[in-house]
């Protein structure tokens, strides 16, 4: 039969077909709706015209407040723009590329899922395991409530470090190498706040690995794959680390609204199956956001651990094939347990003894963390509950998984949309029903209609929800778009020309005594000037911060330029040779023989 000998490329297909159809609604037309997804959706279009201005990593963006620009992707994951991005330049809409990424990362959740848990567990399991994950209640929060756009991408690179860092200590090879020291790159290039407290993770999973299969060297070639992944994204993660005092991040991330001390999860929310679209309040009562861990899965945990007590102690001839198990089998218990404490108020003394957390500014973001654990922890039931080694009835097992995840957890996969009221420049969010509705009104039309650079600007968008990544000599912001990018005080520019995705240049004329000429951009490290060809010094002009350039009467030619600093051209050259390092690492490895991928699992 099928089941008692299925094709390896069953589990995939069918996962894949999974995450289709659970994707399915989302296509209805219509921005999806989040908390974020306008913000995203501009992101993406300041995004997009810096990459059409020729700005492959665009750390400064000219359009945000009003267009004096923001440093935001100097600061924030820009991986999930270029995915977008990827779309757009195919000749999606914003609005159609969003969702094309989603889908994209959700098949490469729950691809990645099953890749690690067959390191560990049978097809069947592995397969129950990746539809876990990726259904995950929260997974299905940060994608349909939140649109926590680097969030929910995020999850995709758990799994392949795990796989990579975690595997490739028990199955090095030149695969896990890449693999390892890619996921480990860009999962801060995604969601900086889940590389934060997932490293952690992996450092303790990669430790008690090592301690148990006594690998040294495997242990440290894995550890160096860990290395060069840093060393690769280290052009973002050290300068944006590094210059988080020159903006309002501290103050904007950690203070009000995104004080982690109103935000930790209650002990009966892990279990409440209830739905909701709102969002996180102080006190459970008031929050309408879920943040259910998913019965199954306390469900599949709890019978998996049963399971395997019963086994160890009725059977003894099965201790000797469940002992590779145990080990693993802990450890995703382990992590799924340490996720929710440190989801729970209990865990408040960690949070307050270690001040890096609260850039975290959300504790149930642990949640994240949680569906890993338990998510494979969850696949080990299947295999745990079938004692006779007959491949059928694991698989068995899955389908009821997967009837039970469908039943449990499909009702979720009901999104909102959102559409724009143009007489209030308002968006409004409902079912695809009422959507239509309103959409038969000439005054609603798609987001899509909006999502222009001259919106943009002229609307002062800043691509946060506060001023988390307003430049600090900003002291007064402006309530308006400047008249030109270029002004002289005691003087007038004349052939101002845009060169470059950041630069500018201009014929001034200043009066006698000197004038200054002004650009509207706010200044950051890294905004230059010439005069005549020759270096000059540019300031921020007091209280309002622009970029100023103090230039002697007369007529003269001037240059701006965003460029580099000492700092960024040191991480970049950090990130080169780790690439080359990580290459010529793969090119040499891949010529040995007798490294498997994985172990062959029924």
């Amino acid at each position: 039969m099928f089941f008692d000998r299925v094709p390896g490329w069953f589990p995939v297909a069918a996962l894949a077909a999974i995450v289709l159809v659970a994707t399915a609604p989302i296509w209805r037309g219509h921005l999806l709706y989040g908390h974020s997804a306008d913000i995203d959706l501009m992101r993406l279009v300041v995004f997009d015209g810096a990459i059409r201005a020729g700005d492959l990593f665009p750390r400064w963006v000219p359009d945000y407040y009003f267009g004096f620009g923001s440093p935001i992707f100097h600061f924030y994951g820009p991986l999930p723009f270029y995915l977008a991005e990827a779309f757009v330049l195919l000749g999606a809409s914003f609005t159609v590329a969003l969702k094309g990424a989603l889908v994209v990362a959700w098949l490469a959740t729950a691809g990645f899922m099953y890749l690690a848990a067959r390191d560990y567990l049978s097809r069947a399991a592995s397969f129950a395991a990746a539809l876990l994950y990726v259904l995950a209640p929260y997974h299905l929060v940060d994608t349909l409530v939140r649109h926590a756009f680097g969030e929910y991408i995020a999850f995709a690179w758990l799994p392949l470090a795990v796989w990579g860092i975690v595997g490739g200590i028990r199955y090095p090879g030149p695969a896990r190498f890449v693999a390892g020291a890619v996921a480990v790159a860009v999962l801060p290039l995604t969601h900086n706040i889940t590389a934060l407290i997932f490293m952690p993770v992996l450092a303790a999973l990669w430790t008690l690995e090592t301690w148990r299969m006594r690998d040294v060297k495997s242990a440290a070639i894995s550890a160096g794959a860990t290395l060069a992944g840093l060393g690769l994204a280290c052009f973002f993660w050290l300068p944006a680390f590094v210059e988080k005092s020159l903006v309002f991040a501290e103050e904007s991330l950690t203070q009000e609204y995104f004080r982690y001390a109103d935000h930790f999860v209650y002990f009966h929310q892990f279990f409440d199956p209830r739905w909701s679209f709102g969002g996180s309040r102080v006190g459970w009562r008031d929050d309408t956001m879920s943040f259910q861990i998913g019965l199954v899965h306390w469900v599949l945990v709890l019978a998996a651990i049963f399971a395997l007590s019963w086994r160890r102690r009725r059977d003894p001839a099965a201790r000797e094939e469940l002992q590779d198990k145990v080990a693993p089998f802990a450890a995703s218990l382990g992590v799924f347990a340490v996720a929710v404490f440190m989801a729970h108020h209990i865990s408040k003394a960690l949070w307050d003894a270690l001040p890096l957390l609260a850039f975290v500014q959300f504790p149930w973001r642990f949640l994240t963390i949680a569906a890993f654990g338990s998510s494979l922890a969850s696949g080990f039931a299947v295999d745990f509950l079938e004692q006779t080694g007959r491949a059928r009835m694991r698989w068995v097992n899955a389908g009821v998984v997967l009837v039970c995840v469908a039943a449990m957890y499909g009702t979720f996969l009901a999104p909102r949309f959102y559409v724009h009221e143009k007489s209030t420049d308002t968006l409004h969010n409902g079912p695809i029903g009422e959507v239509r509705e309103w959409m038969t009104s000439d005054d609603f039309e798609d987001v899509e209609a909006v999502a222009t650079l001259d919106y943009v600007r002229a609307s002062g968008r800043n691509g946060t929800s506060r001023d988390d990544y307003l430049p600090r000599t900003v002291e007064i912001k402006p309530p308006y778009q400047a008249p030109a990018i270029i002004g002289v005080g005691g003087g007038a520019a004349r052939e101002v020309k845009r060169t470059g995705p950041n630069r500018y240049e201009a014929r001034v004329s200043v009066e006698p005594g000197g004038g200054e000429v002004i650009l509207n951009q706010f200044y950051y490290p890294g905004w230059r000037a010439w005069i005549d060809g020759r270096p000059a010094t540019a300031v921020p002009e007091p209280s309002k911060g622009r970029v100023t350039l103090a230039v002697p009467a007369g007529e003269h030619d001037v240059v701006f330029d965003f460029g580099s600093t000492p700092l960024r051209t040191a991480a970049n050259v950090v990130s080169w040779l780790s690439l080359m390092l990580v290459i010529g690492v793969f090119a040499v490895w891949r010529r040995r023989k007798g490294y498997a991928i994985s172990e062959p699992r029924a």
